[in-house]
């Protein structure tokens, strides 16, 4: 990593790579606690189903928030 950082190489584990392998464990661990089939939309990089987006997001102490 701090070879990447150095060189600006690209490292051999990308962040999309990455990424993707996350949203996928979680979206079945979603699943498995809404005991649903989620349907995900890539574009939006949410699921379809209105009822299962509160599962994925998370509520902050304060006086800690996530700004967009």
């Amino acid at each position: 990593f701090l070879e990447c950082v150095r060189t600006r190489q690209r490292p051999n584990s990308d962040i999309e790579t990455c990424m993707r392998s996350s949203v996928t464990s979680i979206l079945g661990k979603v699943a498995l606690r809404a005991r649903a089939r989620l349907d995900w939309n890539e574009a939006s990089q949410t699921v379809e189903q209105e009822a299962i987006r509160p599962l994925l997001q998370r509520e902050y102490r304060s006086p800690w928030k996530l700004q967009a």
